[in-house]
């Protein structure tokens, strides 16, 4: 392994690379109505243990906490400065110098392509050191369609579910969260420069496929054969707990309020109440809601 991957950038203060934690209200609306906040959502419950929680839905408040968005500025930096060294490497190892690159207008839209590619480089690397036995079966895997960019990285090769990345022990998951909240950032650029020229006389110069491909590299990161990763916590594969704190605390009022009616009334009271009141993601099935009732029942 380089050693460009445990260096730390020389400067009186770290890069930022999260330009849109610090938006006005009007360019947060903006922001908002391009459903960029709810892709912030869906990567932050699964880094929720590593930046704390996220405010999505006050538009008086940043997205993330000075501590949030230190500790993702400090991700970014790890991917971007492993991805100069096993996929970009000719702008150097510099996480700055690979944010300038993937900053051009032409080059935004392949940050998902450079981070799976040298993700899985890495994964090769470390797992050959560690048994010289593998090598044969990864360069085999190299050769399976669309593995480079597959959730199941190195399948049957032992000590693949363990791999981490950068200093900060990245899951395999949490890379791809990390990846989002910084390739939010780059398609944020390419919407605020498409706006400023609805609003001027440039109407001409606004590349629509750029904007789709923004999208769709987005989509890429979040989303493989597996439904929507984003539902694992944690950046841990297979754990697919939820917490409905909330939608269970408005469940436990209505049954205790009224404890005689049926369990049908009280779901779909409850069911009112809670699209009513919560955050989407605190929203929990009709089945979930009427055990929960059966539970609060038979303990009163």
């Amino acid at each position: 392994m380089g050693k460009a991957r445990h260096k730390i950038e020389n400067s009186s203060a770290p890069p930022t690379f999260i330009h849109y934690n610090a938006l006005n209200r009007e360019e947060r609306l903006f922001f908002a109505h391009c459903g960029l906040d709810r892709i912030i959502g869906v990567a932050a419950r699964i880094l929720e243990k590593r930046l704390g929680p996220v405010e999505i839905h006050k538009l008086d408040r940043p997205y993330f906490s000075d501590a949030g968005l230190a500790f993702l500025n400090q991700f970014i930096m790890e991917l971007l400065i492993m991805i100069g060294e096993y996929s970009n490497g000719r702008f150097g190892a510099k996480a700055t110098c690979q944010d300038s690159y993937f900053r051009r207008p032409s080059e935004r839209n392949t940050f998902p392509t450079h981070l799976f590619v040298s993700r899985w480089q890495h994964g090769a690397n470390e797992l050959i050191r560690k048994e010289p036995g593998n090598k044969e079966k990864i360069e085999k895997s190299a050769e399976i369609p669309g593995l480079l960019f597959s959730k199941k990285l190195f399948k049957g090769i032992g000590g693949a579910s363990k791999l981490t990345y950068g200093l900060s022990k990245l899951g395999e998951i949490e890379t791809r969260a990390v990846g989002v909240l910084y390739m939010i950032d780059l398609s944020w650029l390419t919407l605020q420069e498409s706006r400023k020229l609805l609003k001027g006389k440039e109407r001409k110069k606004i590349s629509l496929p750029e904007i789709l491909q923004a999208g769709f590299a987005l989509s890429s990161l979040l989303d493989e054969s597996d439904q929507m990763i984003s539902r694992s916590r944690g950046g841990k594969v297979g754990d697919k707990r939820r917490d409905f704190g909330e939608a269970l605390a408005i469940i436990e009022g209505v049954v205790k309020r009224d404890p005689e009616l049926d369990t049908v009334h009280l779901a779909n009271r409850a069911k009112a109440q809670i699209e009513a009141g919560c955050d989407t993601s605190e929203q929990p099935g009709m089945q979930r809601i009427r055990r929960e009732i059966v539970k609060i029942k038979k303990s009163l």
